[in-house]
C-alpha cells in the first residue's frame, strides 16, 4: 500500500510540470524504492507485516542482523538504484 501511495505522490510530483513520462518515472521510482526497502526488511531477523492492513502474515527470512553495516550499505545502494533508474530510463 505504501509503495502505491509513494508511487502516486512521486508521479504527481514529477508529472505535474511535465508529461506522461514524468508520471511514469515518478510512479516507478516511488514504488520501486518502497518495494526494494520492503525486500531488504524481509532478510533481517525481526519479522514484520509487509502487506498490512490487507494481511497479518509476518515475514522474516532471518539471513542478516539489522545492524550489519555491509548489508545496510548494499541495500541502500540497491534502493537508491531502484529509485533513480526510472528517471534515467524515462527522462
Amino acid at each position: 500500500m505504501a509503495g502505491v501511495i509513494f508511487g502516486i505522490a512521486f508521479g504527481a510530483l514529477m508529472g505535474y510540470p511535465n508529461n506522461v513520462l514524468g508520471w511514469t518515472s515518478g510512479l516507478l521510482a516511488g514504488f520501486g524504492g518502497t518495494a526494494s526497502h520492503l525486500l531488504g526488511d524481509a532478510f533481517i531477523y525481526e519479522s514484520f507485516k509487509p502487506f498490512y492492513p490487507f494481511s497479518n502474515k509476518e515475514v522474516a527470512l532471518r539471513r542478516f542482523r539489522s545492524g550489519n553495516k555491509t548489508i545496510n550499505r548494499t541495500m541502500l545502494a540497491i534502493g537508491t538504484f531502484a529509485f533513480i533508474i526510472p528517471f534515467l530510463v524515462f527522462p
